[in-house]
């Protein structure tokens, strides 16, 4: 099984590779370093409870863990329901425009992300990896 602290490293690093590329104006690398973060960051915290299983979609298996509920999961049930809130808008909001672009407009990812967006997608993924830390602590 692969640690909850293993995922929880590979998001920092991503999150502070995606730093560094902001910096360096390399504005859709850092956003898909951000949404990487973010994706490690729910692995960390599925991996606090259970081995992540193969689903696409690691919101999806959060969110069963939550509902399934039981003891395992209810000391910890409302910091996992912002991680949830907050790790969906990041995922959904933002992974498809980063990792392929806009292709109704045919437009690169590096033609759609503007710095704004990524600074707040940095904010929120800063908050992600922050909540995950707080949920690792209470479930080791």
């Amino acid at each position: 099984m692969s640690s909850p602290r293993f995922h929880l490293q590979v998001a920092k690093d991503f999150l502070e590779s995606s730093r560094r590329a902001i910096k360096a104006e390399l504005l859709s690398l850092a956003a898909v370093g951000l949404i990487l973060a973010a994706e490690n960051s729910v692995y960390s915290v599925i991996s606090c409870f259970k081995p992540p299983s193969k689903i696409e979609d690691p919101i999806v298996e959060l969110k069963l863990l939550v509902d399934e509920g039981g003891e395992d999961v209810s000391y910890v049930s409302t910091l996992l329901k912002d991680f949830i809130e907050i790790s969906q808008y990041v995922l959904y909001t933002y992974r498809e425009l980063v990792m392929r672009g806009d292709v109704i407009e045919e437009r690169t990812p590096s033609q759609v992300v503007t710095k704004d967006e990524v600074l707040e997608v940095l904010n929120k993924v800063e908050e992600v990896v922050e909540v995950a830390e707080k949920i690792l602590e209470k479930c080791s």
